[in-house]
């Protein structure tokens, strides 16, 4: 947060954290492994290096650095 990385919000409802898409991810792998498909993906852990990103990401906060009374807040990158 000192270097202006992400800012603490309210999760969207229609938006999901960066740990949930892992579980999604983990599927399609499998999914695309099976069927013998081509899969990219991206580092979102650090998708906040890249300035022309479009799309906005959410991750939960970084255990050990929770803010107390705001630990149902996400960080937005």
């Amino acid at each position: 947060m000192r270097i202006n990385t992400w800012d603490l919000v309210e999760l969207p409802k229609v938006r999901k954290t960066i740990r949930d898409l892992m579980t999604t991810f983990m599927t399609l792998s499998t999914i695309s492994a099976f069927l013998d498909l081509e899969l990219y993906q991206m580092d979102g852990k650090t998708a906040f290096f890249h300035e022309s990103l479009i799309e906005e990401f959410y991750m939960l906060q970084p255990e050990g650095f929770m803010i107390p009374g705001k630990e149902h807040l996400v960080c937005k990158l």
